[in-house]
């Protein structure tokens, strides 16, 4: 750990000490540490833990909700089928797997994919192509093929990309090009509105998933560099269109 703190303390002193604002790292435990070393020495430095690494372990704590959790694992069976299956003609091109920014938002991603696929799958289910080839024997067929019918995992799918895709596009947003600082606090703020919303008739799911952000929010994120940040921001005097996406 004194080693790394001092690899990291000598670039800061290669650039210059007056020339740092922010040093960010990874979330982890070890990088937590190294952190407060540097700004005991360094005072007028602020380390933060990675915004895209702590709204991906938000999404990682999302998806170990039981129901969660058994959607994602059905939605990963159904797109490894597809893809040792017939991928691509009979979805009408749509590609059910794409790549997140981070590990586990690519779970989440996956299952908008398959949201849009859902009613190419359903045809190529029922056609006599499907139905005579070898892939409709195989052992797992009709287990990917209920679940591709069943309402219940439909309504779930939706659910869940409804409540999901809000911090995908804050985590988009973190992870991308740009200068987010000034736009997390708002950003946040929007996305737990938006599940909100979701949530209306259902008190208990949205404080069960706002108890998982803040938590996350609360112990890596709530710092006075980002409320700062927003705070000087003048997009939000000047401007009622912001959105989170932009």
């Amino acid at each position: 750990m004194q080693t790394l703190c001092n690899l990291l303390d000598g670039v800061v002193q290669e650039v210059g000490v007056e020339n740092v604002v922010q040093i960010i790292t990874d979330n982890v435990a070890v990088y937590v540490s190294i952190g407060r070393m540097l700004m005991e020495r360094h005072p007028l430095i602020t380390w933060i833990p990675c915004a895209a690494h702590c709204l991906d372990l938000m999404l990682e704590d999302i998806g170990k909700i039981g129901w969660v959790k058994k959607v994602v694992e059905d939605a990963r069976s159904v797109t490894k089928f597809i893809y040792n299956a017939l991928m691509g003609k009979h979805t009408n091109g749509k590609d059910l797997v794409r790549p997140g920014v981070t590990r586990f938002a690519s779970h989440f991603i996956t299952l908008q994919s398959i949201l849009s696929a859902i009613p190419h799958l359903k045809q190529m289910f029922v056609l006599d192509a499907w139905l005579g080839s070898a892939y409709s024997k195989r052992l797992e067929a009709e287990k990917i093929v209920s679940i591709v019918f069943d309402e219940g995992f439909n309504k779930s799918r939706e659910e869940l990309t409804a409540v999901t895709e809000p911090l995908v596009r804050v985590l988009r947003m973190v992870d991308g090009e740009g200068m987010p600082m000034g736009f997390i606090y708002e950003a946040m703020d929007r996305a737990k509105e938006a599940i909100s919303h979701c949530y209306r008739g259902n008190t208990r799911k949205c404080k069960l998933l706002w108890c998982i952000i803040d938590r996350r929010w609360a112990n890596q994120l709530h710092l006075p560099i980002h409320a700062f940040a927003y705070f000087l921001n003048p997009k939000f005097y000047f401007s009622d269109s912001f959105r989170v996406d932009e």
